[in-house]
């Protein structure tokens, strides 16, 4: 996905950060046990912070202690991670990847683009034959987001159809039966994730003139002349802020709804979203995306 979304441990033999270790290994171990050993490369933090989420409402979810598998056998990895639901968030995260590479594909049009797609298609190819209902509607998902690009959307419209998008293929595809607070809190961290994106490609999309969802506040385009993102937001600052504000209530309302009576994967949850995004968020608008 996106790679903003990274845990940051508090203390170096915390609880925290060991609980944090077995959702992270746990999907690393998934996707090697299920689709091969160089769908690991795609280990999304953002996708593990989306199963912590999970973790709340879901009974399926059992991990073992955090473990170097690159080393092992496929064959010596915990059958545990082979169970239907580690499979199909697996599943879900080589889906993000593939339809990632899609939609570049349909916004670039680049040679390089092109080859990057192919070769995500070739690690994906188990995972999409075993899925192919989930790949498919998240690329036909993937494609109406496209054509709301070209239509210039803004921010509020495109990170809606973003977050309508994973919230769907969630609940369609691999578990049923979330909580209200749940969904409206995944829902308001993709927004939050398409907001930050669209901060970070600022400075680039304005450079090469092509779309950027901030490029409808105060009538801007792609030929835009406020080339860096601190003069945009000097001229626009009460819009952003607005925007920002909006999800940053949701993702407020959300937590204070979420029942989870694993109280470290709460405590990791309440970390993330009042202290490591709000932090994140700063550093990208600052230019520092590390």
């Amino acid at each position: 996905m996106f790679g903003y979304l990274k845990y940051e441990y508090k203390g170096k033999q915390s609880e925290t950060k060991n609980i944090y270790k077995c959702y992270y290994c746990g999907l690393c171990c998934a996707l090697k046990k299920n689709y091969g050993l160089f769908s690991t490369i795609f280990l999304s933090n953002d996708v593990v912070f989306l199963n912590l989420i999970l973790s709340c409402d879901s009974q399926h979810i059992k991990y073992l202690k955090p473990q170097c598998c690159f080393w092992k056998r496929c064959s010596k990895i915990s059958l545990q991670y082979q169970t239907p639901y580690w499979k199909k968030v697996a599943a879900f995260m080589l889906a993000l990847v593939y339809v990632k590479a899609y939609d570049d594909v349909l916004d670039n049009k680049s040679i390089l683009a092109k080859i990057r797609h192919g070769a995500v298609k070739v690690i994906t190819k188990r995972a999409y034959e075993e899925n192919l209902a989930m790949f498919e509607y998240m690329k036909d998902a993937m494609t109406a987001l496209s054509e709301a690009e070209q239509n210039e959307a803004g921010i509020v419209e495109q990170s809606e159809i973003f977050s309508s998008i994973v919230l769907s293929t969630i609940t369609n595809f691999v578990e049923e039966g979330l909580s209200p607070a749940s969904l409206s809190l995944i829902s308001s961290i993709m927004k939050w994730l398409c907001f930050i994106d669209a901060v970070d490609d600022y400075e680039s999309d304005v450079k090469k003139k092509v779309y950027n969802p901030f490029n409808w506040i105060s009538g801007t385009n792609t030929n835009s002349a406020l080339t860096k993102w601190n003069d945009f937001f000097s001229e626009n600052w009460r819009e952003a802020l607005s925007i920002y504000s909006d999800i940053f209530v949701q993702l407020h309302n959300s937590m204070q709804n979420l029942q989870n009576s694993k109280a470290v994967e709460a405590e990791i949850i309440r970390q993330m979203v009042y202290e490591n995004m709000p932090k994140r968020l700063i550093n990208v608008m600052k230019g520092n995306n590390k």
